[in-house]
């Protein structure tokens, strides 16, 4: 079996300016500033990605059909809803957005499916998988790091278990998948092409 290694990283977010908002950065904090956190070095590369997202999902949600690679994808989330908002359309969430000790996290189930990712579980390992054609990363509950292609690294936060379902840091993930994440007054919102 051939290793495959996950990109170096640079745990530094890249900032670009735009208009005065609050950004979220990589360690998941909330800092007034007049810029939008931009990730470098996505695990996931969804350049070539053309899968076609299917309506009626494994969380339960219905999600819109719409091609993942041909346009900018945008996912809106509020905390304590189940309801995310992608591409302008509802869409039932496994688990609402939380927040606990200065971090958003979401069901990664969810995200998986609006990412176009594959999800499994191993009931022998306690992992949740997340993976594509490339990359391969798996997840424990109550831990901070996570494994990308055999390479050991760490999220922002622990993940924890809400009724039943995975929730992962939304930084960290806005991080693995190259996706900006804004604060838009009570809202957050994640795009990625």
């Amino acid at each position: 079996m051939e290793e495959h290694r996950a990109p170096a990283r640079n745990n530094k977010a890249r900032i670009l300016l735009l208009v005065p908002i609050i950004a979220i950065n990589l360690w998941g904090g909330i800092h007034a500033v007049n810029a939008a956190t931009s990730h470098q070095g996505a695990l996931f590369d969804f350049s070539n990605n053309s899968a076609v997202l299917e309506k009626g999902t494994a969380s339960g949600g219905a999600v819109p059909e719409t091609s993942v690679s041909s346009t900018v994808n945008r996912l809106v989330l509020s905390t304590s809803s189940a309801t995310f908002i992608y591409n302008g359309q509802p869409v039932k969430a496994a688990q609402p957005m939380a927040y606990r000790r200065g971090y958003y996290y979401v069901p990664v189930i969810t995200m998986a499916e609006l990412f176009g990712l594959n999800l499994t579980y191993d009931s022998r390992t306690k992992e949740t998988i997340v993976s594509d054609k490339n990359m391969k990363v798996h997840f424990r509950a109550g831990s901070r790091a996570y494994t990308a292609n055999g390479s050991t690294n760490m999220m922002e936060a622990h993940t924890f278990t809400q009724q039943g379902t995975l929730m992962i840091p939304l930084s960290s993930w806005a991080d693995m998948t190259g996706s900006t994440l804004v604060k838009e007054g009570k809202s957050l919102s994640l795009t990625w092409r």
